[in-house]
């Protein structure tokens, strides 16, 4: 009996003291797609990168498949391009669906409007009442002759 006092206080202590998340903030990139402007001479070619942010589980937390992720940030960042280099015009920063969680990206849409404006759609989450969508515009500039 006095070997199970001592084996549930190991555990206890485990639980209590070897749960948790890496302090460390791991970031993840994964390319988005390539956007085709209605003028490349002037406006290049838009290139998105999704970027998930989270804290990697420890100690007991990852028992037994390695735990869950808490994420902080998951957006994407749109570069702009004139065939020799990129640079960032913006970012499409999404709202997480539950706490550390931010669900699956499920489908990305953008159609050009007018002078420098790209309209886009983005759902992601769960299916049901965990689905969202995030619908915006990001003012695109024309490119500069130094590019």
């Amino acid at each position: 009996m006095r070997w199970f006092r001592i084996l549930a206080m190991v555990w206890l202590s485990l639980a209590l003291f070897g749960c948790g998340y890496e302090d460390e903030v791991t970031r993840v990139e994964t390319p988005g797609g390539i956007v085709t402007t209605p003028d490349p001479g002037r406006y290049g070619q838009l290139r998105l990168v999704w970027v998930r942010e989270f804290h990697k589980p420890r100690g007991f937390g990852q028992f037994p498949d390695g735990g869950k992720a808490r994420e902080t940030a998951f957006y994407a960042v749109v570069y702009q391009s004139d065939g020799r280099g990129d640079k960032e015009v913006g970012q499409i920063s999404l709202s997480p669906v539950r706490k550390g969680d931010f669900g699956n990206l499920n489908a990305f849409k953008s159609e050009w409007q007018g002078s420098g404006q790209l309209h886009y759609r983005v759902e992601y989450g769960y299916s049901g009442s965990l689905a969202k969508v995030k619908e915006g515009d990001l003012t695109i500039p024309p490119l500069s002759k130094s590019q």
